[in-house]
């Protein structure tokens, strides 16, 4: 079979891909036989302890309460569904993971305080809640119980969520400086070197993504791989605090990538792809070609269902941070233009900031529509065309950025719009 050869063939282009479908295939209560000796065959040729070891630990990039959340979350999710059997098998990955002696750092001061000042006790306490093996995770199931009341439960043992949110946000702020370090997360991805791992197979290494295009048979003994990860992350503001990471790579480069946790990328992955696939047949077009009209892409690699990589794009930022660099310039009374516009919606709706929806829902839609056109007006028209000429060092170059921001926002926008792209904002 085709999907046999290629992993014989390229088994590092082949390997990831499998692993993520290989772990929703697992979840199908019965294969067809044919399917069921393509995933064995392809499991015996893609088998890769190192590789296992390193996506496991690009997890721990996660924040532990925001992991602990997602497994939270999976665990009521399949108790919900009635799936007691994989509510065990996540509740037996759960309790592994706080119990892991091997993990350091952040993870083992969160872990020590999370537990409680009892320590294994608490732990237990889960145990007897849940069944040594999540034996007892039967009885969450059903009417009147379910979800719930395990929540409850956990908050009544000190496991809640929230409580562990708690103690996230107190150790961050008595470790500024740990909070950034790479081994407050993962001691084995600060110690790794590929060195140490040298050896013949192509799945002793992490080639990194962006390697293979279709157009030609790669090149694989060219391909760059990790050889270390720099000591220092950068950890983003956003909802789940994705980390920047340095990579030091085989062919003398560095390259950053953007660590995601908690999510699927995969989705990420195929729309880069299809924009790719768009770039080539805007390309074949001489009208289009003539115009430049083009998208810039980049890489991404989903390690499993969980966690990936996003390519870092250098040289770059966000539409958001370089209106808001613009627009925060003082003006009458020592504000900028944006504290203005926020002032004048934290008055027009005092409970927001409370998060109290309750007292925008019963604001009436001319008022709303008012409230949003006042605060337009205090905001400049032309913030982002003054963004763009802060960008550049002249007219000529202010006309090139301006052009070429214009063809590639008018590209990604009726792309989108054929695929039904949403959530496409300033960040």
């Amino acid at each position: 079979p085709l999907l046999e050869r290629l992993a014989a063939a390229y088994p590092a282009a082949v390997y990831h891909p499998f692993q993520l479908s290989k772990e929703s295939v697992s979840r199908k209560p019965r294969l067809a036989p044919r399917v069921a000796a393509t995933v064995r065959a392809m499991s015996a040729v893609l088998h890769s302890p190192r590789l296992e070891a390193l996506a496991a630990a690009f997890e721990d990039l996660t924040h532990p309460e925001l992991r602990y959340k997602d497994l939270l979350e999976t665990l009521t999710d399949l108790l919900k569904e009635g799936r007691v059997e994989e509510a065990r098998a996540s509740y037996v990955e759960l309790t592994r993971w706080l119990r892991d002696p091997k993990r350091g750092g952040f993870l083992a001061d969160f872990a020590k305080a999370k537990v409680g000042s009892q320590g294994e006790r608490t732990l237990q306490k889960l145990d007897g809640l849940c069944g040594v093996d999540g034996q007892h995770l039967g009885r969450f199931v059903g009417s009147g119980g379910g979800p719930p009341t395990l929540q409850r439960e956990l908050n009544r043992v000190g496991m809640g969520w929230r409580k562990l949110e708690e103690v996230s946000q107190v150790w961050v702020k008595g470790n500024k400086q740990r909070s950034t370090r790479l081994e407050s997360y993962s001691p084995l991805l600060a110690k790794y070197h590929r060195a140490d791992e040298a050896g013949g197979d192509p799945l002793e290494a992490l080639e990194l993504p962006g390697q293979y295009d279709g157009d030609a048979p790669p090149l694989v003994d060219q391909h760059a791989a990790a050889d270390s990860f720099d000591a220092e992350l950068l950890v983003m503001a956003s909802l789940r605090k994705p980390k920047r990471l340095t990579v030091y790579c085989s062919d003398q480069r560095e390259r950053r990538y953007l660590i995601k946790g908690g999510e699927d990328l995969r989705q990420d992955q195929r729309i880069q792809q299809i924009f790719a696939v768009v770039n080539t047949v805007l390309a074949a077009d001489g009208q289009c070609a003539t115009r430049g009209l083009a998208m810039r892409t980049y890489s991404v690699l989903p390690l499993n269902e969980r966690v990936g990589f996003i390519e870092w794009m250098d040289g770059t930022q966000p539409l958001g941070k370089l209106i808001e660099k613009v627009a925060r310039v003082k003006h009458r009374g020592g504000q900028d233009p944006i504290s203005m516009a926020a002032t004048k919606f934290a008055a027009a709706y005092p409970s927001a900031s409370k998060g109290q929806l309750p007292r925008w829902a019963s604001c009436s839609r001319r008022d709303a529509e008012q409230h949003l056109a006042d605060a337009h007006a205090l905001l400049p028209a032309d913030l982002l065309s003054r963004g763009i000429e802060s960008l550049s060092v002249g007219a000529e170059s202010f006309l090139a950025t301006r052009s070429c921001f214009a063809r590639s926002l008018a590209v990604v926008t009726v792309v989108g719009h054929l695929l039904g792209i949403g959530d496409l904002h300033l960040e």
